[in-house]
């Protein structure tokens, strides 16, 4: 998929099942409601894409610079680093770092099929000494998030959370 292609479109939605490390377990539906050159927005603003599939914005705050999780010549072997300052809804300010790497192409089973996808692992820290763990799949054909996984633990260890996000269902709007 070349860094021009159209990722997304207005009417794409995808249907997410959430577990957390507790086992709640809830349901994500997210709709791509509006695109232009730079921007992908989903559920009417409540969260916000580069074109590139990158995190600017969700329910935890806005990334400066975004959170690079799709980089544009993904392949086997790739790693980078991105690191940011996410600004909560309430203006606290916190400074993460993520190392990532593509570790393998693998088949990976969801509710909503079967996928070849990138398997990317990374490690973050932040500057509240919190390290999360982060392993996701990425379909190899659209780069659509099929799987999400991550851990977070304070430094020491008192704090734990974690979730596990996967791909239920997904239509792609026909609209150009």
């Amino acid at each position: 998929l070349s860094a021009t292609a159209t990722r997304y479109r207005v009417g794409d939605s995808f249907s997410y099942r959430q577990t957390t490390v507790y086992g709640a377990v809830s349901h994500q539906l997210t709709k791509v409601t509006a695109v232009d050159e730079n921007q992908v927005i989903l559920n009417n603003g409540s969260a916000v894409l580069d074109t590139m599939g990158n995190l600017i914005k969700d329910n935890a705050g806005t990334r400066n610079p975004p959170r690079i999780n799709v980089p544009a010549d993904i392949k086997i072997g790739k790693q980078w680093n991105t690191a940011y300052i996410i600004t909560s809804p309430s203006n606290n300010k916190i400074t993460v770092a993520y190392s990532y790497k593509v570790v393998s192409i693998e088949t990976i089973v969801t509710p909503a099929g079967s996928f070849m996808a990138f398997k990317i692992e990374g490690t973050a820290w932040t500057s509240r000494r919190a390290r999360t763990e982060h392993t996701y799949w990425l379909d190899t054909k659209t780069l659509m998030l099929v799987k999400d996984r991550w851990e977070t633990r304070d430094w020491g260890n008192y704090n734990y959370d974690g979730r596990l996000l996967e791909l239920v269902s997904f239509e792609r709007s026909r609209d150009s």
